[in-house]
């Protein structure tokens, strides 16, 4: 099985992205992405033989993170049919997904991904598939005409499980992030 773990955007701000979520999927069609809730992935799926484990440790970093801000802000693409909401440089998010990366080596010796470390591009997917070229042009010009441009607080980290045999992802795990004195 594979996981990956991800903050969840919540309130106005997944209302949004959702929205944009929706509207895409005209020209993309059905959009597996719609399976999940808005995130941002902070550590790239990789393959468990057990979930228990890793949801254990997804409530012990939540526990020990206070609330943080991100930012997000424009529209972009991964090659060959991915559009995102940008996420603007964030030191708390990269030092999160970097004490991850170590912590998940060091107890569970997994590996960093290919994308992961120096080489990580936090976003936010909405819309992924197999779109015509011409489709996917007037999706993202659409959304280019139409950005992002927010900033909310982290407070809830989820554990997302790649489905089988379909390869859909859901969300089966929410740890909540600590709190300011707590």
């Amino acid at each position: 099985m594979q996981i990956g773990f991800g903050v969840l955007l919540e309130g106005e701000q997944f209302n949004y992205a959702r929205r944009v979520e929706l509207e895409l999927r005209r020209w993309f069609g059905m959009n597996d992405g719609l399976k999940q809730p808005p995130h941002i992935t902070f550590k790239a799926p990789f393959a468990v033989s057990s979930m228990e484990p890793f949801a254990n440790y997804l409530d012990e970093l939540a526990a020990t993170t206070l609330p943080f801000d991100v930012t997000i802000k424009g529209v972009g693409a991964f090659p060959p049919h991915v559009l995102y909401l940008n996420v603007q440089p964030n030191q708390r998010l990269f030092a999160l997904h970097t004490r991850v990366l170590v912590e998940l080596e060091r107890e569970f010796q997994v590996q960093p991904g290919r994308f992961e470390g120096q080489q990580v591009k936090f976003h936010s997917t909405v819309a992924i598939g197999k779109p015509t070229e011409e489709a996917f042009v007037t999706a993202q010009e659409w959304l280019r005409q139409n950005p992002a441009s927010f900033t909310f607080i982290v407070r809830t980290f989820g554990l997302f499980y790649r489905l089988e045999p379909d390869g859909g992802w859901i969300i089966c795990h929410h740890s909540a992030l600590g709190e300011p004195g707590s």
